[in-house]
Formats: C-alpha cells, sequence, structure tokens
C-alpha cells in the first residue's frame, strides 16, 4: 500500500563534510551509471596528444638538424608550459567556481531548508526558492553514513543529513516514510 501515513518536517543546513560526502557519493554514481571515461576519451585525447605532439617534433627537429640553435627546445619548453598552467588554471577555476557557487554560506547548498514528507510527495522550502516533487519525480533513497540522497536522477539529489534526527528509529521512520512511496526505477 502506497501513501504516508503522517507528515514530517525538518529544518537543516548543509556543511562542508556534507558537500564533501554528496560529491563523493554522485559521482560513484555516475562512474557506475555512465561510462564517463569513453565519453571523455576525445577531450582527453586532445589535451595529452599536443605535448606529445611537441616532443616529437623537437625529436624530429634534433635529429633533422643537430647543429641548429636550441630555439625549438625553447619553443617545445614554453609550450609545455602553456599547457600545464592552462590545465592548472582550469581546475583552480572550476574548483573556486564550486565552492563559491555551492559552499558559501549562503549559496544554495549551505542555505537552511525545510523538508517536508506529505502524501503528495517531498517540499524543500530554502530562503531563495521552494521546490515540490511528487513521488514519482523520486527515483531512490540511498544513504551514506552521514546522509540519506532522495535521487531525482543519476547525479542529482535531495541531501537529508542524518544528524537532525534525534534517534537512529526517527532517521529510520523517514526512510520508511520515503521508501513507501518511492516507485522503484528499473
Amino acid at each position: 500500500m502506497r501513501g504516508v501515513s503522517r507528515h514530517m518536517e525538518i529544518t537543516f543546513r548543509l556543511d562542508d563534510d556534507d558537500y564533501r560526502d554528496f560529491v563523493k557519493h554522485a559521482r560513484a554514481r555516475v562512474d557506475a551509471n555512465g561510462d564517463i571515461r569513453s565519453k571523455l576519451a576525445p577531450f582527453a585525447w586532445a589535451f595529452w596528444i599536443s605535448p606529445a605532439l611537441t616532443v616529437i617534433a623537437t625529436w624530429y627537429f634534433w635529429v633533422e638538424n643537430p647543429g641548429a640553435s636550441l630555439g625549438h627546445w625553447y619553443a617545445a619548453l614554453g609550450f609545455t608550459v602553456c599547457w600545464i598552467a592552462t590545465w592548472y588554471w582550469y581546475l583552480r577555476r572550476y574548483s573556486d567556481l564550486q565552492t563559491t557557487h555551492f559552499n558559501s554560506p549562503d549559496g544554495y547548498f549551505k542555505q537552511e531548508q525545510r523538508l517536508g514528507v506529505t502524501e503528495a510527495g517531498v517540499s524543500v522550502t530554502r530562503a531563495t526558492s521552494f521546490l515540490t516533487f511528487k513521488w514519482s519525480a523520486i527515483k531512490t533513497l540511498d544513504h551514506s553514513e552521514r546522509q540519506f540522497f532522495l535521487h531525482l536522477d543519476t547525479a542529482q539529489a535531495l541531501c537529508v543529513p542524518k544528524r537532525v534526527f534525534s534517534s537512529h528509529a526517527e532517521a529510520d521512520a523517514f526512510a520508511a516514510m520515503v521508501k513507501a512511496n518511492v516507485v522503484p526505477s528499473g
């Protein structure tokens, strides 16, 4: 029998450890469900082939012109340094944007949230938004040591930290309420 026998509402704020736990969990789900390595292979080849071609070209010029100046070596070194600097900048910029958007004290992820569970579904109220999800939108319920994940798709989930429950029994009751209403996918 589907349906929630009662209404449950909890208020919480996620922290840095919750964020790291969510990212770890989401990456594991994405890696398991979507062949990411093969999808990124063309980009990886583009970034890794350039320095390799530089080394090959430098070796060719060195063999063909052993008495030539070291200009081609300096060009290869400059290209390699630029390539490393670009990767470093990209990774730092991506990390900075991610931290600014999600991890700031008033950012989306860390805003105080009020999560309500009803017969109709799940509602999430934050300072900047109000979302309502019918039970059919929740694909699965999963958990880690720190939190529950109400999955909307492979990498998107509503995170509920287990620390907001006063006891294991209350956390188990929450999980049972959600499981009773989630239609198994697959």
